[in-house]
């Protein structure tokens, strides 16, 4: 029986570990458009806050907080806005990601020089 030959598989590439500065962005953007369309307030008023859509409002009172929640999520309309903002928040770290390329790139050498773990 003649052996089959195995063509050679792709070397591994290792990730990159570095935290993107622009990912967080772009995910904070879009989780405050989520929050600000769900809940009505902002992720830093959530969490800091002291009214009842905040983590203290929650814990205080969750049924009338999640109850709040979810009719603003069984309202079409809400949600259409939620998507549309979304679409446009998305495509626009996409665009911009795009046009300033080489910008980002400069400015990602030295800071991988410096090992921060951190890039643009």
């Amino acid at each position: 029986m003649a052996r089959k030959s195995r063509s050679k598989s792709a070397p591994r590439r290792r990730r990159s570990r570095d935290i993107s500065l622009l990912g967080v962005a772009q995910s904070l953007a879009v989780g405050n458009i989520a929050m600000e369309g769900l809940a009505g307030t902002s992720i830093p008023q959530f969490i800091a806050g002291s009214g009842p859509m905040s983590l203290k409002g929650i814990a205080a009172a969750p049924e009338q907080s999640l109850n709040m929640i979810a009719r603003n999520a069984m309202n079409v309309n809400n949600l259409f806005d939620i998507a549309i903002k979304t679409a446009f928040v998305t495509f626009g770290f996409k665009f911009a990601k795009r046009a300033l390329r080489t910008s980002v790139r400069e400015i990602n050498k030295p800071l991988k020089m410096l090992n921060l773990g951190v890039k643009l």
